[in-house]
């Protein structure tokens, strides 16, 4: 079938999407077998546009897991700033300007420190749909046309995992 659409995946329950990871996750090994065996075998892989999809639906689950991780932690630090303002409010503290003030010294904002830049990088390639290629991929083919330069051997030579 087709990729799942993150609006799709926002609707589901986090025991439908760890459901659905580990459904992806065989079905991407099951393909990736099946590639790499028609390549040893210098065959025709019919289906790389499944295993693209299958790779679509697993990037968008990690999107909207870690969507749901930022709105947790959001959440979460509006219930304790909240948790502060009350007790300073029943102490007889009215000022707004002083509140604000002993939750901002208590709590420094943390949605900018929650992501680390790689991270932030990351979730802004996955939102825009940049597709990461494949470090490993990328690495053996580099060694292999470094080697062959080298060496004088084959032209195109290309290394596989099998």
């Amino acid at each position: 079938g087709r990729a799942w659409k993150c609006a799709e995946l926002r609707l589901k329950s986090f025991d439908d999407l760890h459901k659905l990871w580990w459904l992806c996750l065989k079905e991407r090994n099951r393909l990736l077998s099946q590639q790499a065996d028609a390549k040893r075998f210098q065959f025709m892989f019919p289906k790389q546009a499944h295993l693209n999809e299958i790779r679509k639906t697993m990037r968008r689950i990690k999107l909207v897991v870690w969507e749901r991780k930022i709105a947790y932690f959001q959440a979460k630090e509006i219930y304790e700033k909240e948790n502060l303002r009350t007790p300073l409010w029943e102490q007889g503290i009215k000022d707004p300007a002083v509140i604000d003030a002993a939750v901002l010294e208590k709590f420094p904002p943390l949605t900018s420190n929650l992501l680390t830049p790689k991270q932030k990088q990351d979730l802004r390639r996955e939102l825009k749909g940049w597709k990461t290629p494949s470090r490993f991929a990328s690495t053996l083919e580099t060694r292999g046309r470094k080697r062959a330069g080298r060496k004088q051997a084959k032209k195109n030579t290309r290394w596989f995992v099998v």
